[in-house]
């Protein structure tokens, strides 16, 4: 590691007269925002950082990376993700500064050598990072506007970022897509965010990636939900007491009943199977969270089926008790399993509507206490 700032021109493959190109107001954000996505204010920036940064601003690059599903709230998942105990990244870019021969690398490179008098002093990037930094000012250069015109733009930091193997990459690939892909919808390509989700499971799937906010919510918390890219996935009670109103108002219905949380239930479980990087976040026992949507899906009930069974308005009798107490009753942290386990007890309308799906699809009714999860093994992604 090296022991200062890496402040010389060198370290970014520059002379004593390299002219350095100014990032615009766009790119500076992203620079600050790069610095608060660090663990410790004193680690350096990474290629991580930097396309967290691009999440949080506002243009096509981010709005690229939106429709490829690698939004702010799903890459600030992957980055704490990565910065718990035992997370790790698997590609290794600290090393190689820009323009350095192999055996001339330093680990870190200064701010200064990196953007000039643009840059702040006491602040590091990797070695990816400033290659990126550097690689976007020559396509900035490349685009032949008059010098005093060119600006490193959100564009061109994201297209030199993904022009090589690095964290970026990486976090692009966990998030479920291609950086290829991403590059062809900052080209103008048409978007496909082909999951598999049946398309009444789009609105809660835009939900959890933030493309969207539950309309129950009040403004400021909408606002702050949105500035702060929250992951409904990593605390599905939360995420089902947001999505039981919507279900209610999908359906047109003006009264929460048992069914209704089930349908939450069955909607974000089935949302989330797709999301891993998201519903596995900080934990190494993702199966308890939604263990309640497993039981279902292992009845052989499924979002699709349960909703139009409700959509047809059947006769469900009553539930012996308020639908929101059963929400209450579960204790936060414990995942759906007890949730589900208490819609299944005692005549309620979420345990006929099970019965009436279950008789449909021939599978074993549901009888005593959900089963305790199996525990699987950590998922992680591979390249």
């Amino acid at each position: 590691m090296s022991s200062d700032n890496g402040d010389s021109a060198k370290n970014a493959g520059g002379g004593a007269g390299t002219v350095f190109v100014e990032p615009d107001w766009t790119t500076v954000g992203i620079l600050g925002s790069a610095r608060g996505a660090r663990e410790e204010p004193g680690d350096p920036i990474g290629t991580e950082h930097l396309l967290g940064g691009i999440t949080h601003s506002k243009g096509d690059a981010a709005q690229a990376l939106a429709l490829a599903g690698v939004t702010k709230a799903a890459l600030l998942a992957v980055l704490r993700d990565r910065q718990r105990p035992g997370g790790a990244w698997h590609t290794a870019e600290a090393a190689g500064a820009a323009g350095a021969e192999p055996t001339e690398c330093a680990e870190y490179v200064g701010s200064k050598a990196v953007l000039g008098e643009h840059g702040d002093s006491g602040v590091r990037f990797t070695g990816a990072a400033a290659r990126a930094l550097t690689a976007a000012a020559g396509l900035v250069r490349a685009g032949g506007k008059p010098a005093a015109k060119q600006r490193i733009t959100a564009e061109h930091l994201l297209r030199a970022l993904l022009a090589e193997e690095n964290r970026a990459g990486e976090a692009v690939r966990i998030c479920g897509t291609a950086p290829a892909a991403v590059l062809a919808l900052l080209d103008g390509g048409e978007p496909v965010m082909d999951d598999g989700l049946d398309p009444c499971l789009h609105p809660t799937r835009d939900a959890l990636l933030g493309l969207r906010s539950y309309r129950s919510l009040g403004f400021l918390r909408r606002w702050i939900i949105a500035a702060s890219g929250v992951n409904w996935a990593a605390d599905p009670l939360a995420w089902i007491r947001m999505e039981l109103q919507e279900q209610l108002m999908r359906l047109g219905d003006r009264e929460a009943g048992t069914e209704h949380i089930l349908l939450a239930v069955l909607a974000t479980h089935e949302v989330a199977a797709r999301y891993p990087h998201m519903a596995d976040e900080e934990t190494p026992r993702p199966s308890y969270r939604y263990a309640g949507g497993e039981r279902l899906q292992e009845l052989g009930i499924g979002y699709a089926a349960a909703r139009n069974a409700l959509a047809g308005n059947p006769d469900l009798g009553s539930d012996p008790r308020p639908a929101g107490k059963y929400l209450q009753d579960v204790l936060t942290g414990s995942g759906t399993g007890p949730l589900v386990e208490s819609l299944l007890v005692g005549e309620t309308r979420a345990q006929r509507l099970v019965e009436a799906l279950v008789a449909s699809t021939g599978s074993r009714p549901p009888s005593g206490p959900a089963p305790r999860p199996e525990l699987r093994p950590e998922r992680r992604p591979t390249d």
